[in-house]
């Protein structure tokens, strides 16, 4: 989880980053234009391939929102507000999965399972990632464990 919250955190910071310039330079930036880019950063950094889509495309709605409130309070003539800032090494990002297909199957273990990527096996470096049926993730609220130490607790 903490691994998929740093793709999305830097995410956010590259698309603050696309936005800041696209306003230097006179450029209106949009969310449709930034979810259209989508397909386009996957290929040119593979580690994002195996974030589902969905989670991506919440970021940026996550992003734009920010971004239509801060204009929003500058017409009202709110001199505090600040444009969105961007987000330091260990900021947890909420992760939203906004499609069916995941689902909470042992509420004792808090395990979800979904029809994904194996995010295992792709983050160990494999270089085609399998489409399982159900793949696990355990989720803690408390701790952090490593995959070993998931197996041991199954």
């Amino acid at each position: 989880m903490w691994v998929l919250s740093e793709k999305c955190r830097l995410m956010y910071n590259f698309a603050i980053a696309e936005r800041r310039n696209a306003r230097w330079n006179n450029i209106k930036g949009s969310y449709s234009k930034q979810q259209n880019d989508l397909p386009k950063i996957k290929k040119q950094y593979p580690e994002y391939k195996w974030v589902c889509s969905k989670v991506l495309q919440s970021v940026l709605k996550r992003l734009d929102a920010n971004y239509k409130s801060f204009f929003s309070l500058r017409r009202n003539s709110d001199e505090t507000a600040r444009l969105p800032k961007f987000r330091g090494e260990g900021y947890f990002f909420t992760i939203t999965y906004n499609q069916s297909g995941f689902g909470m199957t042992d509420y004792k273990r808090n395990t979800i399972t979904y029809n994904s990527i194996d995010t295992t096996n792709y983050l160990s470096g494999a270089n085609d990632p399998e489409y399982i049926d159900n793949d696990e993730v355990i989720i803690s609220s408390a701790e952090r464990f490593s995959a070993q130490e998931n197996e041991e607790r199954r």
